[in-house]
């Protein structure tokens, strides 16, 4: 799913607001089943509209000491 930073924007104050339901920008209604559901799907959506340059990124470094 694309999320919007309108979509987190109303996600991150509805948390603020202690409230679990919210209206997407898509106009779908949203409903979360706790405070803390609703804020993996925060960290999801910032994961998701962040720069490919500031999203963490992993893999397998090699080191040389320089002799061969």
């Amino acid at each position: 799913m694309a999320f919007t930073t309108t979509d987190l924007a109303a996600l991150e104050a509805a948390y603020a607001a202690g409230i679990l339901e919210i209206n997407a920008a898509s106009g779908k209604k949203l409903k979360y089943n706790s405070m803390s559901e609703m804020w993996a799907a925060i960290l999801i959506m910032r994961r998701e509209l962040a720069p490919s340059t500031q999203r963490h990124q992993t893999g397998v470094a090699g080191f040389s000491n320089g002799r061969r």
